[in-house]
């Protein structure tokens, strides 16, 4: 193992991997979503795209075998093992979400100022946060075309392995979401190793 990270619940942390190392994400306790943000060292305006993904693999759902595209369409990461079904739909939580959704008007802790904040010493503006690829989310998609946050069936100890493709810089938030089910309404830890 290269490295061991533990993210307390409702923060970020970021890290560095090459080319050929695996993420593994673990959910500590279970029902805990996990946003994953991941850009080119040499271009942070290279990165991980939600939308660009879901266009690659053809789905809103990730599966084994999906690969994770930037925004130039280049691989940058492979679901390689672990729980199925992580949401690419739901942008990251933000002041804005619970002010305007939730009616909280003091600070409430949210996966973009996470993300902002440990993503300083590499330059990384507010404003060109990217939407994350949300491990563990549970979205259920209606007949109507609308979707959902839906309890997540993780349980503790659960996880995911993605394997880099290239160097990345790779940011992380357990997601602070205490005002629909997307957590279990609980908060907790995330686990990560670098192997």
């Amino acid at each position: 193992m290269k490295q061991q990270i533990h993210v307390p619940a409702r923060s970020g942390r970021v890290f560095e991997v090459h080319a050929g190392d695996e993420i593994r994400l673990t959910d500590m306790q279970g029902k805990q979503v996990c946003d994953l943000w991941a850009f080119c060292p040499e271009n942070l305006e290279e990165f991980v795209s939600a939308s660009h993904t879901r266009v690659a693999c053809g789905r809103v759902i990730l599966h084994h075998g999906d690969a994770l595209v930037s925004n130039l369409r280049r691989p940058l990461l492979t679901l390689a093992a672990g729980v199925e079904g992580h949401d690419t739909l739901q942008p990251c939580c933000d002041p804005e979400r619970y002010r305007l959704d939730y009616g909280i008007a003091e600070p409430h802790a949210n996966c973009r100022e996470n993300l902002y904040g440990v993503m300083q010493p590499y330059g990384l503006s507010y404003a060109l946060v990217p939407d994350p690829i949300n491990v563990f989310q549970r979205v259920q998609v209606t007949p109507d075309g609308r979707f959902e946050n839906a309890e997540p069936t993780t349980v503790a100890g659960d996880s995911v392995t993605l394997r880099a493709e290239v160097d990345l810089i790779v940011g992380v938030s357990a997601c602070p979401q205490d005002q629909n089910p997307c957590n279990g309404f609980n908060p907790t830890d995330i686990g990560i190793e670098v192997l």
